[in-house]
């Protein structure tokens, strides 16, 4: 046989046959010789099914992982909506805290004025907590990317903010 002839050249070194010949090329009898390892079109499909389906059992880790991106995702593109906004209606109730206080202030003791500040800002910030809280909540938690950019759009339509909250995208 000739394949036995090559070992003994070979010293009996390993062989790899691949025979993708239509008829085989390589008689299989060649499979029983010591460090020859033949594989055919039938081993090979053999090999590919038992990969695919080792495959296939990944895919609900895969899809798991997919899910959890998509949620991170939102996530992500929520803050951009969300972070700008609140600034910016910290920003906006700070500065009517301020205009207030600056058309008031004559009318408070200068004793006093110091305690109207901090008592002004002590509103403020009640006023801000809740509405603050759930949006970030909402961006957080990706309560539905739709819902969070209503919520954005509604505060920057009900205290008159127009952009500066990140790009107008639709999801």
């Amino acid at each position: 046989m000739e394949i036995q002839r090559i070992m003994k050249q070979r010293s009996n070194d390993p062989l790899f046959i691949i025979d993708i010949g239509v008829p085989r090329n390589v008689d299989p009898a060649s499979k029983r010789i010591d460090n020859v390892f033949l594989y055919d079109i039938d081993s090979l499909s053999a090999i590919v099914d038992k990969n695919l389906t080792r495959r296939q059992t990944e895919v609900p880790k895969v899809n798991d992982i997919i899910q959890e991106e998509v949620a991170a995702y939102f996530e992500w593109y929520n803050s951009l909506q969300v972070g700008p906004t609140i600034q910016e209606f910290r920003n906006a109730i700070e500065a009517m805290r301020q205009e207030e206080v600056k058309k008031n202030i004559n009318r408070f003791a200068s004793a006093d004025r110091d305690l109207l500040e901090l008592v002004t800002r002590r509103i403020v910030n009640k006023i801000l907590h809740r509405p603050v809280t759930l949006l970030k909540k909402s961006a957080q938690n990706g309560a539905g990317n739709r819902e969070t950019l209503q919520r954005v759009e509604t505060l920057r339509e009900l205290f008159g903010m127009k952009g500066g909250g990140g790009e107008d995208h639709d999801v």
